[in-house]
């Protein structure tokens, strides 16, 4: 075996989110150039060693892969064929010693010292920090439920709206202004599609952009990616365009179309947020994933995001979508979300996000309530608990009710003498109009508590 400098001792070392080592290449005393090793994306699996290898000469691309470090015969292939290329460009720049200084072997002998000290070259050094507190930061609401430079899950059954909903908030904040939400700032945006043809996607863009208002030729940026493999062979380009066009608000659609697998399995999930945090890294955009419910509880408001719990855990906001058609209109959509989950965010209770069809498509979005979506109604005042719902029927009712008539509206759910106690119990909320014990209760401070 020929070593190409027995005093060049291949140093590995960190470089941003992976290692890399370079090795002179001489031949009798003749320096030839540089060997570089770089290894990104490193993620020890216990036998396993995965990252994207990139062996280079002289800057010239020699093997670019994604082979397991741990695996010998995986290196040995790794070599033999950085060697084969090593060898064209010797024969194309008439450089015969070339792959006489750096054989086969040699290859296999660096990459066997990369992959021995890869893990302990990635970690050494302090990985904690001393951190100071910052009061005067705030965490700041790009939407009301989006956390600005976070991640929020919207999740629903098939055809409950999930795209409407991402595309509504796409339009939002990319023209800084929209029917349904307040938007903090005008946000450049980005809608990566994965479930449908571009030119499905063309004509509703066109016909929402008319709806709010806007020259329905406006131009929105959209990454097309179905049909075209699974998402994270895209991961490096969507993150260099994030920072390439200022991007500060993403939405993917859909989760389960971006090729992951078995949604059940908690490593898939945690897969996932890795690679969301990944694509997003060195930018403050904020992301909205659109993602399916699973199938136990679809159509009974009480759906979950399909998959295991680790995909939630990265998530800053969960919302859960439901919709129905409006029974005086039959052409409108009405879609609920409810926050069912948060960190560093309180609860908020939205409008209903109204969408108006003709034979066309979209034609009308606008902000709705409950009152119009029986059915949304109903869901909403059944998840509350029986306070809450006492509170929801008294701000509906334009005076007073009694007992028994809030009894009639909850339709016998919660029992009279439930309803007498949490009147009685909470003076701060509610308030007796007489002196009678059939006098009727009203809410204490007027406004519109909920939507």
């Amino acid at each position: 075996m020929v070593i190409a400098n027995t005093d060049n001792i291949l140093t590995v070392q960190k470089n941003g989110t992976g290692i890399e080592a370079f090795r002179k290449v001489t031949y009798e005393g003749i320096e030839l150039g540089e060997m570089r090793y770089h290894a990104d994306k490193l993620e020890d699996k216990g036998k396993k060693l995965d990252s994207i290898l990139k062996v280079e000469f002289n800057g010239e691309n020699l093997f670019y892969s994604n082979p397991d470090l741990n695996n010998d015969e995986a290196r040995t292939r790794a070599g033999n064929s950085a060697y084969r290329k090593l060898k064209k460009i010797g024969l194309r720049d008439g450089l015969e010693v070339l792959y006489r200084a750096f054989e086969a072997e040699d290859f296999h002998t660096d990459l066997s010292t990369f992959a021995l000290k890869a893990i302990s070259t990635y970690t050494e050094g302090d990985i904690s920090e001393l951190m100071v507190g910052n009061p005067d930061k705030k965490i700041e609401m790009l939407l009301p439920w989006a956390i600005e430079g976070g991640t929020t899950i919207a999740f629903g059954s098939p055809k409950v709206g999930k795209s409407f909903f991402g595309l509504n908030a796409c339009l939002h904040l990319d023209s800084g202004n929209g029917p349904l939400w307040d938007v903090k700032d005008k946000s450049p945006s980005m809608y990566i599609n994965l479930e449908r043809r571009a030119d499905f996607l063309e004509i509703r863009l066109g016909r929402m952009n008319a709806a709010y208002g806007l020259n329905s030729r406006r131009p929105m940026r959209v990454t097309h990616l179905k049909g075209k493999g699974p998402f994270k062979m895209h991961a490096d380009s969507i993150r260099k365009e994030i920072k390439k066009y200022g991007i500060k608000f993403i939405v993917i659609d859909s989760i389960t179309a971006m090729g992951f697998g078995d949604f059940n399995d908690n490593f898939v999930g945690s897969q996932l947020g890795r690679l969301v945090d990944y694509i997003l890294e060195g930018s403050d955009a904020t992301c909205l994933l659109l993602g399916h419910s699973s199938k136990g509880h679809q159509g009974e408001g009480k759906e979950t995001l399909l998959g295991a719990q680790s995909q939630t855990a990265f998530a800053d906001v969960m919302l859960r979508l439901r919709s129905s058609r409006n029974p005086d209109n039959e052409s409108e959509l009405g879609i609920r979300a409810e926050m069912v989950g948060q960190n560093d965010a309180s609860p908020t209770e939205m409008p209903v996000t109204v969408m108006g069809f003709d034979r066309f498509g979209v034609n009308k979005v606008r902000k709705g309530s409950l009152n119009e979506f029986p059915a949304l109604k109903e869901d909403y005042i059944g998840a509350l608990d029986p306070k809450k719902r006492i509170e929801y029927v008294l701000q509906l009712e334009d005076g007073p009710m009694q007992v028994k008539d809030i009894f009639k509206e909850l339709k016998g759910d919660v029992p009279q003498g439930t309803i007498s106690r949490i009147l009685g119990d909470h003076n701060d909320t509610f308030v007796k109009t007489g002196d009678g014990k059939r006098s009727p209760w009203k809410l204490r401070k007027d406004g519109n508590i909920y939507p």
